[in-house]
C-alpha cells in the first residue's frame, strides 16, 4: 500500500472494515472515529474492503495523495 502521509487532524486510522449488513451503503471505511462507520454494530463489522469504495467521512479524513 502507498503511504498516503499523515492523516487530517483528529482521524485515528484503523484496518479497513465494512458493514455485513444488507441495507447499509457499500462502502468501506479506514477509520475508527468515521461517524459511519461508527454506527455499525460489532456482529456485522468485517475486517477488509469487500472491493467497496471509501465511505466519504474517510475520504474526507484521509490524506491527500
Amino acid at each position: 500500500m502507498a503511504d498516503m502521509g499523515e492523516p487530517a487532524s483528529g482521524a485515528d486510522p484503523t484496518l479497513p472494515y465494512y458493514s455485513t449488513n444488507p441495507i447499509d451503503p457499500d462502502v468501506h471505511h479506514l477509520f475508527s472515529n468515521c461517524p459511519s462507520g461508527q454506527q455499525i454494530p460489532p456482529e456485522n463489522r468485517q475486517e477488509g474492503t469487500n472491493g467497496w469504495p471509501l465511505c466519504d467521512h474517510c475520504r474526507r479524513l484521509a490524506p491527500a495523495g
